[in-house]
């Protein structure tokens, strides 16, 4: 009588994003968690949470994740409310 053996293996593996920007991330004053947090174009918020550009500027319009508008136009999103602890 043979007895089957069976091996089994189990990979865990992570990933770390680096934003490398000349300037440091903009700290600016979020109206909805009352406070300065850091602030990220779309892009970058994307990349961060591990969406596409399109679902960060689907929770923009839902309302789910605080933004700021610059009065040059440029959006920038609250990491505090898009990557929740």
């Amino acid at each position: 009588m043979t007895t089957k053996r069976r091996i089994e293996i189990t990979t865990e593996t992570s990933e770390v994003v680096v934003i490398r920007r000349p300037q440091p991330l903009a700290s600016r004053w979020c109206e909805l968690c009352r406070e300065p947090v850091g602030m990220v174009r779309p892009e970058q918020a994307a990349i961060l949470a591990g969406i596409s550009w399109r679902e960060v500027s689907r929770r923009v319009e839902a309302g789910t994740v605080h933004f700021n508008e610059t009065p040059d136009g440029l959006l920038l999103i609250c990491l505090k409310s898009l990557l929740p602890l």
